[in-house]
């Protein structure tokens, strides 16, 4: 009577291509998951940058008439920033403006400040780069913006990630 089954050697055999076979697999899907991760995480990054770009777009080319004059920095408190771009409003003489503090973006009225975008703002580590932010004024009715959002991620086989910002601001009077 003739035996069926697989022989001791067919099995080692087996056991060794699969040993072989399994940890390169497990490295392919790795990578794949951490790309993954790095791609979701810059989609959410690119989304925090698009809302604090067309935040501030939209409330200048509502509300400003052109950029601030000397009076506005006496009428706001800019919380100890050097880096600050400041608007006056049409509709009344209110200034307002945006501001960088703590690696985080502000945005300011003669009322107060509030956050626009900061690590509390975000379920993610968020923060504006003050080495790359820079709001200069060119003349009364035009402004540049320049910003660099970064997120650091919590994980350690994840690389920081950042997004750069520049657009100019041109007021319709």
């Amino acid at each position: 009577m003739k035996r069926r089954g697989f022989t001791l050697i067919e099995m080692m055999i087996t056991v060794a291509i699969v040993g072989l076979v399994l940890p390169v697999l497990f490295g392919i899907i790795f990578s794949l998951v951490r790309l993954q991760v790095q791609v979701n995480q810059l989609q959410r990054l690119k989304e925090t940058g698009d809302y604090v770009s067309n935040q501030i777009l939209n409330t200048v080319r509502q509300e400003a008439i052109s950029v601030a004059n000397e009076e506005c920095f006496d009428k706001v408190e800019l919380g100890g920033s050097t880096t600050y771009l400041l608007f006056e409003n049409k509709t009344d003489t209110t200034c307002f403006g945006y501001y960088v503090n703590d690696s985080k973006l502000y945005a300011v009225d003669e009322v107060g400040s509030k956050t626009l975008v900061g690590e509390d703002d975000t379920d993610f580590p968020v923060e504006i780069s003050s080495d790359g932010l820079t709001m200069t004024e060119i003349n009364d009715y035009l402004a540049k913006i320049s910003f660099t959002i970064v997120t650091t991620p919590e994980t350690s086989f994840l690389k920081p990630q950042s997004l750069s910002y520049q657009f100019y601001l041109y007021l319709r009077h």
